[in-house]
């Protein structure tokens, strides 16, 4: 008897205003960085790495993209079609041929049902909430895709090849855009006559037993390294802001409140 209070204010939810939460809830990018990053500090088999996008358009329709870890679309520009809409007192969430069926859950939304063509997808969406999403696999285990916050940088090359008289030593490019959960940008290269500096970040939260504290840690990487940081930097995950500087290359970088656009 005690759960029927509970399911009755479930029921009572009107069904357009639960709709418009998951719609607004869901446009964002995630990424299971820190998962697969601590399954292989733990010794574990390690989930291959996977980071979606939501973008909602200017007329609101949504698209989902796959992206890799500079935020480029992995299987083209044009994203999957992903509607949002009432169904009684759930919420269908539809991507392609397959519909997740949501119901509220405090505050996030999770699974109750699916509806069409869900068996061939390699993973089944559990829950939506403002902290990422919860996925299971086959095998029943969860991957957890934790929301990015966007952050804007500047990055700034010392070039190596020789400049002309009153030309700036170093390459400076501002308004980079990456994210928090293993995003990266990369300055110099090419023609700019500087190597090729890349910069990753990640939100990092150790797992217990750990004494270690939160921290937002920003990486250094070379086109030679891209998986070894030759240099890194971290600080609170409540600042707004995170430098280095390597002497070769410095970058700065700030976390956006909202996608509106950059703010190094």
């Amino acid at each position: 008897m005690r759960f029927i209070p509970i399911l009755a204010a479930i029921v009572a939810l009107p069904a357009t205003a639960a709709a418009q939460d998951l719609a607004e809830l869901v446009p964002g990018t995630y990424a299971n960085t820190e998962q697969v990053y601590f399954q292989g500090e733990a010794g574990e088999p390690q989930d291959r790495w996977i980071s979606l996008r939501f973008n909602t358009g200017d007329d609101g329709s949504m698209r989902l993209h796959s992206i890799d870890s500079f935020g480029q679309p992995l299987y083209g520009a044009e994203g999957q079609p992903v509607t949002i809409e009432a169904r009684g007192e759930l919420t269908a969430l539809t991507a392609g041929d397959c519909t997740r069926l949501m119901r509220p859950g405090g505050e996030d939304f999770v699974l109750a049902g699916s509806e069409g063509d869900c068996d061939d997808l390699p993973v089944r969406m559990e829950r939506v909430s403002a902290a990422g999403m919860t996925f299971s696999w086959p095998d029943g285990r969860m991957m957890e895709m934790r929301r990015a916050r966007p952050v804007s940088c500047w990055i700034s090359v010392r070039k190596t090849e020789p400049v002309a008289e009153g030309e700036s030593e170093w390459t400076f490019d501002a308004g980079l855009m990456m994210h928090d959960q293993g995003g990266r940008i990369r300055a110099g290269g090419g023609d700019s006559g500087a190597p090729v500096a890349i910069i990753r970040m990640r939100n990092v939260i150790w797992p217990p037993p750990t004494r270690n504290r939160p921290s937002l840690v920003l990486y250094v990487h070379t086109e030679d390294e891209p998986n070894r940081a030759v240099s890194y930097s971290w600080a609170d995950p409540g600042a707004n802001r995170i430098g280095i500087n390597l002497r070769w290359m410095q970058a700065s970088c700030t976390v956006q409140q909202t996608e509106e656009g950059p703010d190094a």
